[in-house]
């Protein structure tokens, strides 16, 4: 569990500088770093004890995790 804290607190670290340097240019950079998304690969693995270390009670959809994302160089 240490290596994958460790490697969110990293993603959000780098979003955090990569906001800061690109806002003078005016674009705005951000990170979704969501928990277990109910996905075709996790499927039904997922047991109950993981479901309930979630705040919402269950684990998230990738209909949540949709959203529009620009990337302009």
């Amino acid at each position: 569990m240490p290596a994958y804290v460790a490697s969110k607190h990293g993603g959000v670290g780098l979003t955090k500088a990569a906001a800061l340097e690109y806002a003078k240019r005016g674009l705005r950079v951000n990170a979704i770093c969501p928990g277990t998304v109910h996905t075709r690969l996790v499927g039904k693995r997922v047991p109950p004890s993981v479901t309930a270390l979630h705040p919402v009670g269950r684990i998230g959809t990738t209909d949540e995790m949709r959203g529009r994302c620009y990337l302009a160089m």
